[in-house]
């Protein structure tokens, strides 16, 4: 993970250009995608085109936010390791979506969440890679949600289970 947040333009860069490429594909074979809210036409529709802004932009962010991490605690040897399991978990999440297996997505997606009660998954490289594993079906908003509220949802969780549970138990007994 070291030597993506050194070169961290770099990386960034190549997700512009890989995003835009889906997209000008998209555009010339068929039009580019727009999902509705809660998939019902009559509702809003977001374009795939936002991913152009939004993906770029969250990656620089959550690049920054891992280095300045990395760089207080340089031993941190599990960041490379998170940040592909993501990306295998939202490729996986992306597969069942397309061979229409979307009745085991709502089982799979629960992972982190409850993976979070053992070890701490809210770093922002796992978000990063979670949301790069879904943005070639889903688009560059529908993982950013998604990965938020997972985010912080682990987020929560971890700190129950590491702060408030033992905090009452040491109060109750």
């Amino acid at each position: 993970m070291y030597l993506i947040t050194k070169n961290k333009l770099l990386f960034v860069l190549i997700i512009t250009i890989l995003i835009l490429l889906h997209v000008i594909w998209d555009y010339t074979h068929g039009g580019v995608p727009v999902h509705h809210i809660l998939a019902d036409e009559n509702m809003p529709g977001v374009s795939n085109w936002w991913g152009c802004i939004t993906i770029p932009i969250l990656s620089w962010l959550l690049l920054s936010l891992t280095q300045k991490r990395i760089q207080k605690i340089p031993h941190q040897s599990n960041s490379i390791v998170g940040f592909v399991t993501s990306i295998c978990l939202g490729i996986f999440i992306s597969i069942l979506w397309e061979i229409r297996m979307e009745n085991l997505i709502p089982y799979v997606i629960c992972f982190p969440v409850v993976f979070s009660v053992i070890k701490r998954v809210h770093y922002p490289e796992y978000l990063l890679g979670f949301i790069l594993g879904l943005v070639y079906t889903f688009g560059g908003i529908l993982p950013l949600a998604i990965g938020a509220f997972l985010y912080i949802m682990s987020f929560l969780v971890w700190n129950l289970f590491k702060k408030v549970i033992p905090f009452l138990f040491s109060k109750v007994f």
